[in-house]
């Protein structure tokens, strides 16, 4: 019973009723002396009947906890202790005393612990017995053994040819029992891998005939990969001939998938890729093969015309069965990239609008393959506008991966063609492409993954004007279809879609590429200016560099000076020294840099002894002067050490080192004697080349041969940097005619610019720097230089000849043309040099 209590309340409703201050926040009073403190107990919450609906709960927990603290006092009086207090003390009190609800759980005693080691040793010993009694368990756990040690990597290969044998003699004739099984599956797998070849065929002839239903296995389609790889042709052959009549079925498994894919891709002949594929055309095709010949769908289409709605209908089938399976993923199936291309090149455009909607998800994933690569450049073509600009999203993130794609880097040029929307195919597309940096700086926000991304986007640039797929999207964007840097497949691709560009695109062609090369531009000469040493020292980089600065329309100023401030100021040759085997140039620039210090130092007391001729005040003042500048020296020589070391920045740089060099970079080579570097430099100073190099000859092609003023101007300032040294660097062009080849043509260059001033000072800094006798000695060194050349090249001709009569007879035309050029070649660089010198 609740009892009442003044007021009508319940006795209950009092003691939830809100407590005063001094219940929280006092302190609990001390134990009696004498007896021993109590821990607090709970007691069970009393609810009145009447109440249960109650939401004061927690005040009413909180009033209990309240009155548990003075139990010790009124708790005998009201009857709690003994049926609350020890209870409680039970209930709430840990074996050590702790808090109530966590107690620590006690630890198990030896007893304890031996019974459950030994539940587990019986329940391992059923699992074991389960195992015995499946087929071939024994052999199966021996396998497992020997396995073991024959997968390890440190085994000599006579030690690991013993364990392959004892294998064979353990599993032999009984592979084809084993192979389903995940763990015998990895055996199969080793001894395909370590066998010899007679062990090898055997195990494939033993699976011969299950080739089509290990490949929808989980583990046994490696098995049919490693015998893809590594058996001979005539079992190759037997997996590919399973395949027959199964393909639409297996091209939709999971896993089969991935070994037909295989098959096709890389071990499959043309006659046989021929056969696997007209299965999409009917059952007709599965069933009647005809492996005589090959069967194109072009050949098929050609000898029978009425069949081509069969054809395209069942091929639309089977593609909407695949494409249509949202977990399917068509990057790793070029079998199907190609049935994809076959549809939409025979099928009409109206018929094959829809196909582009199902694949304009799914185009960045197929672009890595031939025919992947033109069914993406037909989707664009034939694409409605929203469809484009769908498309160029889908790449976002991926454009620098595909523009270095053998075939995906020709779909960018059919963007750049077709999209008539050149604003969005700016910020897509050239932005990402020639500066990621502001895009991933963009969507990692700021701080220090922002300068990561930029720092990332530095390097990656790089990468792209030096890599060969790369730097044909950007020398597309400078000169379009030009066939010095384009190939011509490229070029034949583009032009058969001339005629549908003109229906499905507005911008004229010249307007679209006008306002591609003003988007371009800007970010392309700083993307130059920023990976310039590194791109002087590639070839693909090179030409970049040569086509950016020849381009109309862009500024390469910046590229030119970043050019002549990357050239050392005072090159000195007798500073060369080799290592390894790269030509480097030792610290001639510090040398150098002391000799000018000297000189102004000189001059300087020259001046301070005439003041101090003249009058005694001028000399006080220049010694002022004089100390106030070695203060600024000593300034400056302690503000260099006071820089702390950074270690971040010595693994960055030790990091881009390697990196350099793994992708053959040399940067210790002055840019002078570099090779790459050299051949870019030739034709930045060198004339202009006509436009008959292009293969057209017409009478404006002098005109277009006129050498530019800035490449007189750049000229210049490339021979006021070398003429301090100018005499050694003679000699160091004929101390190896041969090697030193590029140097050698950069002056050659120089002088047949045909400009009487440029001329004139080159002819006069030699006249006035190399005397008769070291002319003498130049001279000695080009007839010495020209008769090794001579030998070397008689011996290179002998050993032609004798190896050309070893070689096909249709191979003699080009060595006979190759020797009757021979002869115009003989003349030495340096001798040209020379002869423009009037040595």
């Amino acid at each position: 019973m609740v009892k009442k209590v003044a007021g009508g309340k319940t006795k209950d409703a009092v003691a939830r009723k809100p407590p005063a201050a001094k219940k929280h926040g006092a302190a609990k009073p001390a134990a009696q002396p004498g007896k021993k403190a109590r821990p607090a107990a709970a007691t069970p919450r009393i609810t009145p009947v009447e109440d249960e609906d109650d939401q004061d709960m927690p005040d009413a927990e909180a009033d209990n906890d309240q009155t548990l603290e003075f139990g010790e006092d009124f708790g005998d009086a009201d009857g709690w202790e003994d049926a609350g207090s020890d209870a409680g003390e039970e209930q709430d009190s840990g074996a050590d005393g702790s808090e109530a609800g966590h107690a620590p759980k006690a630890p198990a005693t030896e007893e304890q612990a031996q019974k459950k080691r030994q539940a587990r040793a019986e329940q391992r010993a059923q699992t074991k017995e389960r195992k015995m009694q499946r087929s071939h368990a024994s052999i199966i756990a021996d396998a497992k053994a020997i396995w073991e040690e024959m997968r390890v990597k440190r085994l000599t290969k006579h030690e690991r040819r013993a364990h392959v044998d004892k294998m064979m003699a353990l599993i032999g004739g009984k592979t084809k029992e084993l192979i389903f099984k995940h763990d015998a599956s990895r055996i199969v797998q080793c001894c395909l891998k370590y066998g010899t070849p007679k062990q090898r065929d055997q195990i494939a002839g033993e699976l011969k005939g299950t080739f089509a239903q290990l490949s929808q296995s989980l583990y046994g389609r490696f098995i049919v990969s490693k015998i893809l790889n590594y058996c001979s042709p005539e079992y190759r052959s037997a997996v590919i001939s399973e395949f027959y009549g199964k393909v639409r079925k297996l091209i939709r498994h999971k896993d089969a998938s991935l070994i037909l894919d295989e098959a096709y891709s890389q071990f499959a002949n043309a006659q046989q890729r021929a056969a696997l594929m007209e299965e999409f055309y009917g059952p007709e095709f599965a069933v009647f093969k005809s492996l005589g010949d090959k069967r194109t769908l072009q050949s098929l289409l050609e000898s029978q015309p009425e069949k081509k709605p069969s054809i395209l209908r069942h091929l639309r089938q089977a593609l909407d069965s695949v494409l249509q399976k949202g977990s399917f993923s068509l990057a790793r199936t070029p079998i199907l990239h190609r049935a994809i291309f076959e549809y939409l090149t025979y099928a009409e455009p109206k018929v094959s609008k829809d196909m582009i909607e199902l694949l304009k998800d799914h185009l960045v994933h197929i672009l890595h393959t031939r025919d992947g690569a033109r069914v993406a450049q037909y989707c664009i073509l034939h694409a409605t506008p929203k469809d484009r600009k769908h498309i160029i999203k889908t790449f976002k993130g991926f454009v620098h991966g595909i523009a270095k794609e053998q075939y995906g880097h020709a779909v960018l040029l059919s963007c750049f063609e077709c999209i008539d929307d050149t604003v969005l195919v700016a910020k897509s597309l050239i932005t990402e492409l020639l500066n990621p940096a502001v895009a991933a700086a963009g969507e990692s926000g700021a701080g220090a993954a922002a300068a990561a991304a930029a720092a990332a986007g530095t390097q990656s640039v790089s990468e792209l004007l030096r890599d060969r797929y790369g730097s044909r999207v950007v020398l597309f964007l400078l000169s379009g279809r030009n066939k010095r840097h384009q190939p011509m497949y490229i070029i034949q691709e583009l032009q058969q879609t001339d005629e549908t560009r003109a229906q499905t695109t507005k911008k004229d062609d010249a307007a679209r590429r006008e306002q591609l090369l003003e988007a371009t531009a800007p970010m392309l000469s700083q993307a130059i200016v920023e990976n310039l040493d590194e791109l002087l020292r590639d070839r693909i980089g090179g030409v970049v560099i040569t086509e950016v600065v020849q381009t109309a329309g862009i500024d390469g100023d910046a590229i030119r000076n970043a050019i002549l401030a990357l050239l050392p100021k005072s090159l000195d040759p007798s500073g060369i020294k080799t290592v390894g085997n790269k030509t480097t140039f030792s610290d001639a620039e510090d040398d150098d840099r002391g000799e000018v210090d000297d000189g102004e130092e000189s001059g300087n007391k020259a001046k301070k002894s005439k003041s101090s001729e003249s009058d005694g005040d001028d000399e006080d003042d220049d010694e002022e002067h004089e100390d106030t500048d070695e203060d600024e020296d000593d300034m400056d020589d302690e503000d260099k050490p006071e820089k702390p070391f950074n270690v971040v920045s010595k693994l960055k740089s030790e990091r881009d080192a390697a990196r350099q060099e793994s992708q053959g970079l040399d940067m210790h080579s002055s840019l002078l004697v570099n090779r790459a570097s050299t051949l870019t430099l030739k034709q930045l100073v060198g004339r202009a080349q006509p436009a008959a190099a292009a293969g057209k000859k017409d009478a404006n092609s002098a005109a277009d041969a006129e050498t530019p003023a800035w490449k007189v101007s750049f000229a210049t300032s490339v021979f006021e940097l070398v003429e301090p040294v100018w005499p050694r660097w003679l000699m160091y062009c004929a101390e190896d005619p041969l090697k030193r080849t590029g140097t050698t043509l950069i002056f050659v260059a120089m002088l047949e610019l045909e400009n009487k001033a440029l001329t004139d000072r080159i002819v006069k800094a030699t006249k006035s720097s190399i005397d008769k006798a070291a002319q003498a000695a130049l001279k000695s060194q080009i007839a010495t230089a020209k008769q090794q050349a001579e030998k070397e090249r008689a011996e290179r001709d002998k050993e032609l000849a004798d190896a050309a009569k070893s070689k096909a007879a249709k191979n003699k035309r080009k060595r006979d043309a190759a020797h009757d050029a021979a002869p115009a070649q003989r003349t030495l660089a340096i001798e040209i040099l020379a002869g423009h010198l009037k040595l």
